[in-house]
């Protein structure tokens, strides 16, 4: 259900989802954007990675915040006895780790480190004087640091950074057959940051439950910085262009976990949530240009897991959101999620919810067809606020080598917003909505210490725009994609492991 081919390089494509529908959070920080402008390298050090879940949907209300999938990582949490340290040397990066115990090993910091050490954009071998040429450059970093403690009584402390930065630069330079500049000089920089950090603290309770305190900053900013000159001895550009679209999201919350009585573990939770976004470009498309956006909502929500012998789970849940611009107005959200464990090979889940997501990456085309996003406030003004129906049913077959899981699903999307951009700066709003529906089949087979892994999805996109007046047909989505099989292996010869993927 999570597509490996054709996805955008900012984002997933999971069970049909747009760009922008997921949520990809380290450490409970939210990333806006997982990979550099160069889709082969990731924002987080593998080396600062303990685990990753992944919800394709239909989950209940303790993840999540938009009407996609989800994907959380969780930092590791460090060696508090002995100093250690990892190091590796790619083709694309040197990477490493510092870990270092403090206070009597009672805390661990932690520093992962990574630096692009050449430029592999610069496919040219020497300049070339007959042809239009790009020379180009590309340099990468970022910075993950994790401090965290557990102070007497069994409270713990955790804080997470994350910083990334890249940047990329081209000239291009298009030649006549005199060897001459032929009018055509382009100078291109293009920079993005994603930093971000995460305080938490939890509290355990003597009498059982657990209470827990976040405070979480997260800010996405790239900036296209483009000029271009009549020839190479121009000192000032006959056109420049810089377009920007930050944007930034600040979240406090506190969560209570009770003690389990009975069949029950309730939980409740409650927070703020604040985003801010703005657009300027001062040649491209005019569309909220120099306009900022902001918007606070308040989440509440109250979630319970209820248990039977081991073998009936059910977890409901309902969460509110209102504005504070706009407190008579709320958005609700009930979820309800069930498993169960028919015998200790097989099992069957269902899942059905309500998602709402209050920032939203709105398509761009243009009249040649290109296809751009920006990010907005979803204030249900301006912009709709999205919205989700997720039905999911599942089969599992668990025997004690082989594993098999059948997974179909069926979304409904409302609120999708997309612009229209013509040349004499004319923008067109379309409010659309879709269907995705697929059928996910896993097997995982086990030879000893050799696991052999097939996966195949079968989906569908549709998708329906309407005009201004009000018209509009069905038709595919572009991330629609009927078939994708997906094999692997992993091969235990110890202490030789050898991993194939297709």
């Amino acid at each position: 259900g999570i597509l490996a081919a054709g996805e955008s390089n900012t984002d997933f494509v999971i069970w049909g989802s747009y760009s922008g529908q997921n949520r990809v959070t380290y450490d409970e920080i939210t990333m806006f954007n997982s990979w550099g402008i160069s889709d082969d390298i990731g924002r987080i050090n593998p080396y600062m990675v303990k685990n990753v879940n992944v919800y394709k949907g239909g989950y209940s209300v303790l993840h999540g915040d938009r009407v996609g999938g989800v994907v959380e990582i969780d930092g590791t949490e460090g060696d508090r006895t002995k100093l250690t340290g990892e190091m590796s040397l790619t083709n694309q990066l040197m990477s490493g780790r510092l870990n270092v115990p403090l206070f009597a090993n009672k805390a661990a910091l932690q520093v992962g480190l990574r630096k692009t050490y050449f430029n592999f954009t610069d496919w040219s071998a020497e300049y070339d004087n007959k042809n239009d040429f790009i020379k180009s450059n590309y340099d990468y970093s970022d910075l993950n640091t994790k401090f965290n403690t557990t102070f007497k009584g069994g409270d713990e402390l955790s804080v997470s950074y994350l910083q990334s930065n890249d940047n990329y630069s081209s000239i291009f330079e298009r030649k006549d057959g005199s060897l001459k500049v032929n009018n055509t000089f382009e100078d291109k920089n293009i920079y993005s940051n994603q930093t971000g950090f995460a305080v938490k603290y939890v509290k355990n309770w003597p009498e059982g439950g657990y209470s827990s305190f976040l405070l979480t900053q997260s800010l996405y900013s790239a900036v296209l910085d483009a000029s271009y000159y009549e020839d190479d001895n121009a000192l000032t550009p006959a056109m420049k262009d810089i377009w920007t679209n930050p944007i930034e999201e600040a979240k406090l919350s506190l969560k209570h976990v009770f003690p389990s009585k009975g069949i029950h573990q309730p939980q409740m939770g409650l927070s703020i949530i604040k985003n801010q976004t703005y657009i300027s470009s001062n040649q491209g498309f005019k569309i909220l240009n120099n306009e900022s956006q902001s918007l606070t909502r308040f989440n509440v929500y109250v979630h319970d897991q209820m248990q039977w012998n081991s073998q009936l789970f059910i977890d409901w849940g309902i969460k509110a959101t209102v504005f504070n611009n706009m407190i008579n107005r709320a958005y609700f959200q009930p979820r309800i999620n069930g498993r169960w464990e028919i015998s200790k090979m097989w099992s069957t889940y269902v899942g059905w919810g309500v998602y709402n997501q209050f920032i939203n990456k709105s398509t761009i085309i243009d009249d040649y067809v290109n296809r751009s996003d920006i990010w907005q406030i979803a204030d249900g003004i301006e912009t709709p606020v999205l919205k989700s129906k997720h039905h999911v049913l599942g089969w599992a077959f668990r025997p004690n080598i082989f594993e098999l899981h059948v997974e179909g699903y069926y979304k409904i999307n409302d609120g999708l917003s997309r612009f229209k951009f013509k040349r004499n700066d004319r923008s067109i709003l379309n409010a659309g909505s879709s269907k995705s529906r697929g059928l996910d089949i896993f097997m995982k087979k086990s030879l000893q210490r050799h696991k052999l892994i097939l996966s195949y999805s079968l989906s569908e996109v549709i998708e329906k725009f309407k005009n201004p007046q009000g018209l509009g047909q069905e038709l595919r989505a572009p991330q629609s994609q009927k078939h994708e099989l997906k094999t692997a292996a992993i091969l235990d010869f110890y202490p030789l492991q050898v991993t194939m993927s297709n």
